[in-house]
C-alpha cells in the first residue's frame, strides 16, 4: 500500500490501471514527454500538452522539482540525448568528467567519463529483478559519481564491477552489429537475449557511429521482436505506423526515436513494409 505513485518517462499507461489504482485510494503522478494522453485518475504533467514540439526530457523536468542530485540529473538528461541548461553547472562541480570543448550530447555521450557513466546505470538496471533492486538500493547510497569512475568506495566498486561484467555482453553485441553492417539506408540488426536488453543502447550507439543510415535493432524473446529505432533526419512515428499495418504488434515513440514489438510470424511482412514507406 504505497502513499503515492510515480510513473515517468512511459509512453503508454493503460487506463484499466490507473482506475485500480484510484479504487485503493492512492494517487498518481504521471510525468512524460511522449505524445500526450487523455486519461482519468491521473495528475498528469507533460510539456507538449502546452507545445507539441516540446520534448523536454522527464529527467530535466524532475531535477527543475527536486533541485538536488546534479550529476545523475545529468546522466539521465545526457542518457536522453538532451542538452540541459545545467551544463555549465555540472562541469564546475563536477571537473574531469567531460571537456569544455564538448559542444553535443552525442559527444558526451560517446567520448568522455559522463558517457560512461550513462552506460553504467542503464547497464546496471538490467537483468533479473533481484539484482536490479540490489543494484537501485546501492545507487542511492552513492553520493557523487567519482565513487563508481575510480572505485572509491564499496558501493562504488561494487556499481563498477557489476557494469564491467554485463558490458562484456554488450561488446561482443555491437561487435557483431558492426561486423553485419552493410552500404543499405536502413540496417537492421536482430539478436536473441533471455537476460539483457540491449536494443536501445545499442541503437543509439550504431545511429552515432553511422549517423546516415536508419537504424533498426530488435530482440527476439517469446515470440516477440522489440525493436529500438533512430533516424537523424527521418520522422519515424510515420514509418512506424505504416510498416505495422496488418501486424500484430504496436509502437510508440518520438520523432527520431522510437520503440515497436511485433510477432516473429509478422516481422517480414513489418521490415518489408518499414522499407516501402521510406
Amino acid at each position: 500500500m504505497p502513499d503515492k505513485v510515480f510513473i515517468l518517462d512511459i509512453p503508454l499507461v493503460e487506463q484499466d490501471f490507473l482506475d485500480k489504482v484510484a479504487r485503493m485510494k492512492i494517487s498518481v503522478v504521471y510525468i512524460d514527454h511522449h505524445n500526450p494522453l487523455k486519461l482519468r485518475n491521473v495528475i498528469y504533467f507533460n510539456p507538449r500538452k502546452a507545445n507539441p514540439k516540446d520534448d523536454t526530457c522527464v529527467t530535466r523536468i524532475c531535477y527543475a522539482v527536486v533541485k538536488r542530485d546534479l550529476w545523475i540529473a545529468m546522466i539521465g538528461a545526457i542518457g536522453d540525448w538532451q542538452m540541459p541548461k545545467f551544463w555549465g553547472s555540472f562541469m564546475k562541480r563536477y571537473p574531469g568528467l567531460i571537456e569544455s570543448s564538448v559542444k553535443h550530447q552525442q559527444e558526451a555521450l560517446f567520448g568522455s567519463k559522463l558517457g560512461e557513466l550513462v552506460r553504467m546505470f542503464s547497464f546496471v538496471l538490467k537483468g533479473d529483478t533481484d539484482n536490479v533492486v540490489k543494484c537501485m538500493k546501492v545507487l542511492t547510497r552513492i553520493k557523487e559519481p567519482y565513487e563508481i569512475l575510480e572505485q572509491k568506495t564499496p558501493p562504488g566498486r561494487f556499481i563498477y564491477k557489476k557494469y564491467r561484467k554485463i558490458k562484456d555482453y554488450y561488446d561482443a553485441l555491437l561487435k557483431k552489429a558492426i561486423e553485419n553492417v552493410t552500404k543499405d539506408e536502413l540496417f537492421v540488426f536482430i539478436y536473441k537475449g533471455e537476460r539483457f536488453s540491449f536494443t536501445s543502447d545499442l541503437a543509439n550507439e550504431l545511429q552515432y557511429r553511422y549517423p546516415t543510415k536508419i537504424i533498426l535493432v530488435g530482440r527476439e524473446k517469446s515470440g516477440e521482436i522489440k525493436y529500438s529505432l533512430r533516424s537523424s533526419k527521418l520522422l519515424l512515428p510515420p514509418l512506424i505506423k505504416k510498416a505495422l499495418e496488418g501486424v500484430e504488434g504496436y509502437g510508440v515513440g518520438h520523432e527520431h526515436a522510437g520503440g515497436s514489438c511485433v510477432k516473429i510470424k509478422d516481422n517480414e511482412r513489418f521490415i518489408k513494409q518499414f522499407k516501402k514507406a521510406l
